[in-house]
């Protein structure tokens, strides 16, 4: 009687196998680590524009409230303008903390500790009318006031987000 030995063929088998197995699993798990990843980056990223916004609104509606209240305040923070457009908000120099015109809320009303964020900020634009005709064709002083609100989502003024109201006083 003549027995084979298969024990020497199949011995080398399991080891390949085993290794191919392995490898497939480390790469499940590293593409399931970096989707998790991902994911979060996008979270954060949506988080981060969600709070400019906020603190743009915040910055807004803290300069509609000077244009309200007018005054004083109005006055120091107003940037009177010829223009119909009200393009003051688009010079980089006027969004300078140099500049006496730019306007922050109070500090205790948008930072929170927990997640720190650049100050908001505002410009309030007096603009002219149009020319009217029955005027003579000259552009009507206090016609309206263009206000610009920025608001950024992070403490280093990453995730700007601008937002902007126009305001019309009531007719005399």
């Amino acid at each position: 009687m003549i027995v084979k030995n298969n024990d020497r063929q199949q011995r080398g088998v399991v080891l390949p196998l085993a290794l191919v197995m392995l490898v497939m699993i480390t790469l499940i798990a590293v593409v399931g680590i970096r989707g998790v990843t991902t994911e979060e980056r996008i979270s954060a990223n949506l988080r981060a524009s969600a709070v400019a916004f906020e603190q743009a609104e915040l910055a807004l509606r803290h300069c509609e409230q000077i244009a309200a209240t007018g005054g004083a305040a109005l006055a120091d923070a107003r940037i009177d303008s010829t223009s119909t457009a009200g393009q003051a908000w688009r010079v980089a120099s006027n969004w300078s903390s140099s500049n006496p015109k730019l306007r922050t809320p109070p500090f205790d009303v948008y930072q929170d500790e927990k997640r720190p964020v650049s100050a908001p900020q505002c410009l309030l634009e007096e603009v002219r009318a149009a020319p009217d005709p029955t005027v003579g064709g000259t552009m009507v002083p206090n016609a309206a006031y263009v206000v610009t609100g920025r608001g950024y989502g992070d403490a280093s003024g990453g995730f700007r987000a601008t937002v902007q109201s126009q305001l019309r006083p009531p007719p005399l």
